[in-house]
């Protein structure tokens, strides 16, 4: 069996004081040909994730929204698991 351990990064700038709807597909695939055992996002901005799965693909995607001022004092950013299968 072959295990690969990945780390990206992804930096963006949003300049319109209006803000953005982002949506990204940044999770790994879940398929019959490969186990996902861990799984780690972590977000440096004060936003909640809204993770949704297209039942036709099994493909993830993550809508950042914002979130209250209580939660934007997070130190070092919001991380948020994914269950595996």
């Amino acid at each position: 069996m072959i295990q690969l351990q990945l780390q990206v990064e992804l930096a963006y700038e949003i300049r319109s004081p209006a803000g953005a709807d982002l949506i990204f597909n940044v999770h790994a695939a879940q398929t019959g040909q490969q186990t996902v055992s861990e799984e780690e996002l972590l977000l440096s901005q004060p936003v909640i994730p809204d993770v949704a799965m297209d039942p036709a693909t099994a493909t993830r995607f993550m809508r950042p929204r914002r979130s209250g001022p209580a939660e934007s004092d997070i130190p070092g950013g919001r991380k948020h698991r994914t269950p595996s299968r």
